[in-house]
């Protein structure tokens, strides 16, 4: 079952927008179902030009584990009296409206979404741009497609990494690249992107683990490329996808 069936989420977009909204945000974990969210940063571009912007720091109900203060450079002192999360929701909500989001990936849309819909009750079913996704479409040749590897590519200066406003700031300078390279593709080539996109296992790499009884190796992997996929026996940094086979966990 894909996110999107999960989570009433909005269209994920694969051309770009001239009007949209940065987000990013910090989160003391990485599970929605357990973390809190400290950090939300938001900027508002209209023509590709800045006109708004949204930041707070977030009073989350547990301690920040050193982990993440050492991560985000967020200490507890720094949230100590920052407003909660039932504050700051309705305050985002406003902001953004119903704006497309262009953001690093759908980390941010699903803690976003479940801490909106737990305290507010309501849907955030805003249409978004993934960077990450397209970032892997227009530089397949990059071994990693993080905002910091992306940024160490192409230079762009993220003066203040995994904080919410500079990780935005430098979304935006990767996203408008991105855009720019569309701009010079024909009609065709874009709606040959969109077709692209629209299977999930095209030129992705599928690590397999562990036995499928059902088929053997072979098969598994001739189906995977009939769908287009780079199936394989070894789980690398930057396989897309995981498969395991009925055989691999063990509770010893």
């Amino acid at each position: 079952m894909s996110e999107n069936n999960l989570r009433s989420k909005g269209k994920s977009l694969i051309v770009a927008e001239k009007n949209y909204i940065v987000l990013d945000t910090e989160t003391t974990g990485f599970d929605p179902s357990k973390n809190e969210l400290i950090e939300i940063a938001a900027i508002k571009y209209e023509n590709y030009n800045k006109i708004d912007e949204f930041q707070t720091l977030i009073k989350p109900n547990e301690p920040i584990s050193s982990y993440i203060q050492h991560l985000t450079g967020i200490t507890n002192e720094m949230v100590e009296n920052a407003p909660n999360i039932e504050e700051v929701l309705p305050k985002f909500l406003d902001f953004v409206g119903n704006d497309v989001f262009a953001h690093n990936a759908h980390f941010d849309i699903n803690f976003l979404y479940d801490n909106v819909l737990r305290y507010c009750n309501v849907i955030l079913n805003n249409d978004f741009i993934d960077t990450l996704r397209l970032s892997r479409k227009f530089f397949p040749q990059s071994d990693s497609h993080s905002l910091a590897a992306m940024c160490d590519m192409l230079e762009i200066t993220n003066q203040n990494a995994h904080r919410a406003l500079s990780d935005c700031q430098a979304t935006n300078e990767l996203y408008k690249i991105i855009a720019n390279y569309q701009t010079e593709l024909s009609d065709k080539a874009i709606q040959e992107l969109q077709i692209e996109d629209e299977n999930l296992f095209l030129n992705k790499r599928i690590a397999f683990k562990g036995t499928i009884k059902t088929f053997s190796e072979d098969t598994v992997f001739e189906i995977a490329k009939k769908c287009g996929a780079k199936p394989s026996e070894v789980l690398y940094r930057s396989s897309d996808y995981l498969v395991l086979g009925a055989d691999t966990y063990s509770r010893y």
